[in-house]
């Protein structure tokens, strides 16, 4: 038989089995990509060279990392560092209690350090740090995730902040044009997100 011809084979198969709901979709998936790989309709390689995706494995990693921070105490040192810069603990706990301070906190250290390092990096690194902080005095971690994600993705004020604005940089635009420009449309984003979250959630 035709490889063409397994494969459409194999496809209708799959279809019906989403469509029936025999198997849950993840498990049906590889069903289909390990009958394709079996009938030699694709290389293994091939089969599963898609399912390699970079946000993917950064929120893997943060998921594990979050975890190790609430496991190993990490967090609380933190917390103990934090205690100390501001001075007193009571004034600390208020400032991280208050969702909407959390989530501006979150999303103005994403939107300024992202202009100067990989934002895919630093939303990993930030979310790890505020969703177990949030777990752990008891809010929502959704909303500090989600101000870490869109604080980090608004990375447009310098021209190292985000590759593709390397590429306009031979036309003559100076460092002050990309802040004035790239960073009042940035600037917008963060509050209309910030507005959005706020909302959203009725941290207010």
């Amino acid at each position: 038989m035709e490889q063409s011809t397994l494969a459409l084979i194999i496809i209708a198969v799959i279809i019906v089995m989403y469509i029936t709901e025999v198997f849950s979709v993840a498990v049906t998936s590889l069903i289909g990509m390990f009958a394709l790989i079996y009938t030699n309709v694709l290389s293994f390689n091939d089969a599963f060279a898609c399912m390699v995706s970079t946000p993917a494995l950064l929120t893997i990693g943060m998921i594990i990392v979050a975890d190790a921070i609430l496991e190993s105490g990490v967090g609380n040192e933190i917390g103990v560092l934090l205690t100390k810069v501001v001075g007193h603990r009571e004034k600390l706990f208020v400032i991280v209690a208050n969702p909407v301070a959390l989530v501006t906190i979150f999303m103005l250290t994403g939107f300024i350090l992202s202009q100067f390092m990989s934002n895919g990096s630093l939303v990993s690194m930030l979310a790890a740090i505020g969703v177990p902080l949030a777990i752990q005095i008891g809010r929502n971690p959704m909303p500090v995730a989600l101000a870490c994600v869109y604080g980090c993705s608004l990375a447009m004020a310098t021209p190292v902040a985000t590759t593709s604005i390397t590429i306009v940089q031979v036309a003559g635009y100076r460092f002050k044009d990309y802040l004035r420009i790239g960073g009042l449309v940035g600037l917008i984003g963060a509050i209309s997100a910030w507005l959005s979250i706020v909302i959203i959630y009725g941290l207010i």
